[in-house]
């Protein structure tokens, strides 16, 4: 023990920086985790809704990626354009709620999907 102590006051430099560098490495493999779960839920819903293309507000990454906030009634000015035989409106929320314990994600969707 004393040795492993004393190795450490030694080799403070190199022994910072390997903590960091595991902390990096810890980091990068939760957030690739999040974004490949994030995606298979996305795909999930994707395929249950089955659309030909997603309206979005302008300038925004899309239905899933940000937030897009459109008037309730819009649908209707979609459903008139020549062509489109049906739009509805669609809508995906993500809560986190945190208790003492834990962290649990809950999504809503809700559309028109007849």
């Amino acid at each position: 023990m004393d040795l492993a102590v004393h190795d450490l006051k030694l080799h403070r430099g190199r022994f910072i920086a390997t903590v960091i560098g595991v902390g990096l490495l810890f980091t990068i493999v939760l957030a690739m985790n999040g974004l490949y779960r994030g995606n298979i839920y996305e795909g999930k819903v994707i395929k249950a809704t089955n659309p030909d293309l997603w309206v979005v507000e302008r300038h925004r990454g899309g239905p899933f990626n940000e937030q897009s906030s459109m008037p309730e009634y819009y649908h209707y000015s979609v459903k008139a354009v020549p062509g489109v035989e049906k739009a509805s409106p669609f809508i995906y929320y993500t809560v986190l709620k945190s208790s003492k314990f834990k962290v649990q994600s809950s999504r809503l969707t809700a559309g028109n999907f007849s």
